[in-house]
């Protein structure tokens, strides 16, 4: 809805859509730990998984985004991006 109205969509927005994928973005943003590369293991993709054919396609999120691993610095920027790109 927010894109008909010319405005950017949230991680509200993803969480109504889906609230699996919502509660595990808000996991990573509220994560207080030092090791959020190891505890998370993510990267500036987005993976889908055709069930018809078994393929795996990844998308990144930014360029070089398969070579920049999401950390705290870096993981509001990793939230917003695959937001836009999940209600893109």
């Amino acid at each position: 809805y927010r894109r008909l109205c010319g405005m950017t969509p949230t991680l509200v927005d993803l969480c109504e859509l889906s609230p699996s994928l919502g509660q595990g973005l808000h996991a990573l943003l509220d994560y207080d730990g030092d090791a959020i590369e190891e505890v998370f293991v993510r990267d500036f993709v987005v993976e889908r998984h055709d069930v018809h054919t078994g393929r795996v396609f990844t998308t990144e999120l930014k360029p070089g985004g398969e070579n920049t691993a999401v950390t705290g610095r870096n993981r509001a920027e990793f939230v917003k991006l695959y937001v836009e790109h999940a209600l893109d």
